[in-house]
């Protein structure tokens, strides 16, 4: 399993904007990968997607609620605002406390994705088939369509590579992490 090696000198934490109702084969999934899509039409018409127009922080998060709210409010423009949501998201790391302990978050999960947009997500990617390896795991997501236990989104995350890689040995997802997830109130 190739985990993203992160340096210290970075910000492993920040905010992105969601739609709370995704499309995706995990149909509970809200996480990271639900990040707002870019949007052509709009875009034409000139409105310029504050993912792309706003300076980002690192991991390509944003780097402050402030700042997140903003980009909320633009998203607003072309999204019904109650399909939106924030959340703030950091990369797992055992050795240092969780975030729950910060007033106006809610504990969504851990995800499995990508470092950086648009935060892939190999839970909101899988179909969960029946006779698959990695379909043990559906049991264990909660309402988010999320894991509770960074173990388990660790276990789910080597099944699902070594799946993967039994189909084509080349595959590459890239850098992945577990992040741990939390909705903004």
């Amino acid at each position: 399993m190739r985990v993203a090696p992160l340096p210290e000198t970075i910000t492993l934490e920040g905010y992105v904007v969601v739609l709370r109702d995704a499309p995706g084969a995990n149909a509970l999934y809200q996480g990271l990968h639900s990040i707002v899509p870019w949007d052509q039409d709009a875009y034409e018409r000139g409105f310029e997607d504050p993912f792309v127009f706003t300076e980002l922080g690192d991991l390509d998060l944003l780097p402050t609620l402030e700042v997140a709210r903003q980009v909320l409010d633009r998203y607003a423009e072309i999204h019904r605002r109650e399909s939106l949501a924030i959340l703030y998201a950091r990369v797992h790391d055992v050795s240092s406390p969780s975030a729950l302990s910060r007033r106006g978050l809610k504990f969504s999960g851990y995800d499995a994705a990508n470092t950086g947009q648009p935060f892939h997500s190999i839970i909101w990617d899988n179909k969960w088939q029946s006779g698959s390896p990695t379909t043990r795991f559906a049991q264990f997501r909660n309402q988010a369509g999320l894991f509770d236990s960074a173990d388990v989104a660790r276990e789910y995350m080597e099944a699902y590579l070594s799946e993967a890689r039994a189909d084509d040995a080349a595959y590459d997802p890239g850098e992945l992490v577990i992040w741990e997830v939390y909705l903004v109130d």
